[in-house]
């Protein structure tokens, strides 16, 4: 029998199933009971109470074949960040052993002197100490192993920069289609793209619709379908990106809602006629909101219908500092950008700061750009002169308080 305890982690329900269901169940012989029991395997495991019963009875004796699983191995990272921390804190006790031999060669120095350094010296240590652990952490995580295992195979993401939620969307998406939001330059079309590696499956993406053809496709005057990258991933299975479907007419998004909702195998209606829905078929839509029309920042956002937002699993996705950091290869210019978007996200000012700026910035100074310039065209374009300058004067003295405080 297959161990279901993973994903039905109560023990006595389990105890119940195993002693309804038994150790080889039978498709052609179950009982009332046996069927109820069914039902409630299919809940456990996130499927349509529809789900014929010999499925139903396959997922018990054999367990869900189509259940991808995320393995994150650190261990490689652990033992690197070990050994040079102990490496480090080897050279820290030898520079600290030097000084106090070299203060103590002086014993006509005053006491209270002798001290002083001592604590200076020995401040010093602990905050250099601190910063490099925190390094060495960011390093472990960095450089952590990300194997996805899917029926199709295992593909391997160790040294590719992936988001702090791809995990999360790579479960979600076994068995719902997922709703990202996120501000402009999260990289949401780079995960839909990694996804779709991910479960080795073509890529298909399409932006804000306004009419209903550009997704569901057309008929020629002559009679030819012109096909859409949404019928494609339809029929053919595929990721689908839906960006900025926030931007969309609600009115186009009717066909779309009526597809997604179908179950694999069914029929949905295309201008070419009835089309069958792949089982490896996967939506992803990606917005700036979270639906309720427009905001401060993005103002030219629709309200969504509640049926459309009903229809996904919605993830939360946030400017990620490792990623921004790792692209910029500029920690300090990308600490002011960091910087100024949080005291204009605290001021409620309606600008968008994204980790476009960290990263077309980093590149402006690396061509030898003068600061200030960079600063006018990638991090205070577009906002008044008001507004500008108080973030340029908090942002300077939050960063001079955060570097002494070190």
């Amino acid at each position: 029998m297959y161990n279901h305890s993973t994903q039905i982690t109560n023990s006595t329900t389990l105890g119940e199933l195993q002693r309804v269901l038994g150790d080889n169940l039978n498709a052609d012989n179950v009982s009332a009971e046996q069927e109820l029991r069914l039902k409630q395997l299919a809940i456990a495991y996130n499927k349509p109470m529809s789900t014929p019963i010999s499925d139903l009875v396959t997922l018990w004796n054999d367990g869900d074949v189509q259940t991808t699983k995320v393995v994150v191995d650190t261990s490689d990272a652990e033992k690197r960040l070990n050994d040079q921390f102990s490496t480090f804190k080897n050279d820290v006790d030898a520079s600290f052993t030097s000084a106090v031999s070299n203060i103590t060669s002086d014993m006509s120095a005053d006491i209270r002197e002798y001290q002083r350094k001592h604590d200076r010296q020995t401040e010093e240590f602990m905050g250099e100490a601190s910063r490099q652990i925190s390094k060495l952490k960011q390093l472990a995580q960095s450089m952590r192993t990300i194997e996805v295992k899917t029926e199709a195979g295992n593909v391997d993401f160790t040294g590719e920069l992936t988001h702090e939620i791809f995990e999360d969307v790579l479960t979600t998406m076994t068995c719902d289609n997922v709703y990202l939001v996120g501000g402009a330059g999260a990289g949401k079309t780079t995960l839909g793209y990694q996804v779709a590696k991910a479960f080795k499956l073509p890529f298909y993406s399409a932006s804000a619709v306004k009419w209903e053809h550009q997704l569901m496709g057309q008929l020629t005057a002559t009679g030819e379908y012109k096909p859409t990258d949404f019928y494609r991933a339809f029929k053919d299975g595929g990721v689908f990106l839906f960006d900025e479907m926030d931007a969309s007419h609600p009115n186009a998004l009717v066909s779309f809602n009526q597809a997604l909702d179908i179950q694999v195998g069914m029929e949905a209606p295309f201008p070419c006629g009835m089309v069958r829905k792949h089982k490896n078929f996967k939506a992803i839509a990606s917005a700036n909101t979270v639906g309720h029309g427009a905001s401060r920042q993005y103002i030219g956002r629709n309200k969504l219908d509640g049926a459309t937002l009903d229809r996904f699993a919605e993830i939360d996705m946030r400017y990620d500092e490792k990623i921004e950091r790792a692209i910029a290869q500029n920690d300090k210019w990308v600490t002011e950008v960091r910087t100024v978007r949080a005291i204009a996200e605290e001021k409620k000012m309606a600008y968008i700061i994204s980790p476009r700026a960290s990263i077309k910035g980093a590149m402006l100074l690396r061509s030898g750009m003068n600061i200030d310039k960079v600063r006018n065209m990638r991090l205070y374009k577009g906002m008044t002169d008001a507004d500008a300058n108080t973030l340029r004067k908090e942002c300077k003295a939050r960063m001079k308080a955060t570097q002494e405080s070190k």
